[in-house]
């Protein structure tokens, strides 16, 4: 009987120390660690806290597991430190103390083009984005037509969390929406365009040059335009509604019969600005619109000399600008353009 009680003593201590050195466990090294939103968490996290080489085991976490009753954690991206008790990252997991990830938003063509970029680095899939940011749901949150949900949207670099959802990155729009303006109306309204109308012709600079330094000048030509009432008569309007009614064609030179396709967005043919944003441009052509160079010039024609500029007359010099275009037109036969 002695000897008995002695051997369940004894395997009683062995048991505890064994549960001891499991639930004292550190990390052995740092790094972040992605949990997606799956059935069977405990066993799968545990798994890959093991193959990442962030513990020996994985048996303290299932432990818990079993303890807490928990089967799932919440899925986002968690920092893990060298020497971090098993227990702190159970319940880091469990709460969701994810740790933020630096989301960038860059100029795309469309709400599409977003939505891949989104979902590239975010939680939710491309459709996701797409379907949301598509949906009378965003239209009525944002009080903008279709066509003018992009305007935004204003590209730069983001703290967020990897499981923002689409509702919660649009809230987040609004937001830095709201941030970004209230210190540039001012200067908006002195250009006597909104909000939604500024970033229009910023999609309009852009499409023309990609030369940052070159936007102001190009910004104040359509200024120009539009106080006199001229058409912007701009060859990439022309280009996205052409392409609106054909998206499949491939366009590498602007010809008559594109110029001269009905749209709206066709400034060859309409008036004033097109109905909407026609891409989502970066903060440096906003900004351009915002600051747009103030001069004479009414015509611009891309330049020979320099190629990615483009050469500028005042409304006196119609002859000269169609001689520069006779000759920007020849260097792209030469090419076969």
């Amino acid at each position: 009987m002695k000897k008995l009680l002695i051997f369940f003593f004894t395997a009683g201590l062995i048991g505890s120390y064994s549960l001891y050195t499991l639930f004292v466990q550190d990390a052995l090294r740092s790094g972040r660690i992605i949990i997606y939103p799956e059935s069977d968490q405990c066993a799968v996290v545990a798994e890959q806290l093991v193959d990442s080489g962030f513990v020996e085991r994985g048996d303290a976490l299932m432990w818990l597991c079993r303890l807490k009753d928990i089967s799932t954690f919440s899925p986002g991206i968690y920092r893990i430190e060298e020497g971090d008790p098993i227990r702190n990252l159970f319940n880091r997991f469990r709460s969701g103390a994810q740790e933020p990830i630096q989301l960038t938003i860059t100029s795309s063509s469309s709400l599409d083009v977003l939505s891949r970029k989104l979902a590239a680095q975010l939680m939710e899939d491309s459709a996701a984005f797409s379907d949301y940011l598509h949906s009378e749901d965003a239209g009525r949150e944002l009080g903008l037509e279709p066509h003018e949900r992009s305007s935004v949207i204003l590209p730069n670099t983001y703290e967020v969390y990897w499981t923002m959802s689409p509702e919660q990155f649009l809230d987040r729009m609004q937001v830095e929406s709201e941030r970004y303006w209230s210190s540039r109306d001012s200067l908006r309204e002195r250009i006597g365009l909104s909000r939604v109308e500024v970033v229009t012709l910023a999609s309009v600079v852009q499409a023309e040059t990609n030369r940052t330094d070159e936007m102001p000048r190009v910004a104040g030509l359509y200024l120009n335009r539009i106080r006199e009432g001229w058409k912007l008569e701009s060859d990439p309007t022309a280009v996205y509604g052409f392409k609106k009614s054909f998206p499949d064609s491939v366009i590498r030179r602007v010809l008559h019969a594109h110029v001269r396709f009905p749209s709206p967005w066709n400034t060859y043919l309409n008036a004033g600005l097109p109905p909407g944003p026609i891409s989502i441009p970066s903060l440096q052509a906003v900004e351009s619109v915002i600051h747009a160079e103030r001069h004479a010039y009414f015509f611009m024609v891309a330049s020979v000399e320099r190629p990615g500029y483009h050469e500028f007359s005042r409304a006196d010099q119609f002859g000269r600008h169609q001689r520069k275009a006779r000759k920007y037109q020849q260097y792209l036969n030469r090419r076969k353009l």
